[in-house]
């Protein structure tokens, strides 16, 4: 996977517009669209914001070697798409499993998610 597909892979998975990635960064929207789709490079001083303001993993954002957060918590919030994917595969599991196997995922999420209430 090249530079460009992993910025877009930060972008998604925060599920951001091109807009709002752009602004995070300090660039504009077009600017964010051209170095995702390799018609202009991406200047180190994007590189650092992204690896600063999505907590990414510098290693992986310049060479795709190892692991997108390198075992980091990630920081922030998610759109409320993946909220509505999140909350239906809990349901889905609270309604299938019982017991030690509550436990376990109960510890799962909360280890993922911080903040958050079975």
């Amino acid at each position: 996977m090249c530079l460009s597909l992993r910025m877009k892979k930060v972008r998604n998975s925060r599920d951001l517009s091109l807009e709002k990635f752009g602004e995070s960064l300090g660039i504009t929207k077009d600017t964010a669209y051209n170095m995702e789709s390799e018609r202009q490079k991406v200047s180190g001083d994007v590189l650092a914001l992204i690896v600063k303001e999505f907590d990414v993993s510098a290693n992986w954002l310049l060479t795709g070697d190892g692991d997108m957060y390198d075992g980091k918590v990630v920081k922030g919030t998610i759109g409320d798409k993946r909220k509505k994917r999140v909350k239906s595969l809990v349901d889905d599991y609270f309604n299938t499993h019982s017991g030690d196997d509550l436990v376990w995922f109960e510890g799962q999420i909360k280890r993922c998610f911080i903040g958050y209430e079975c």
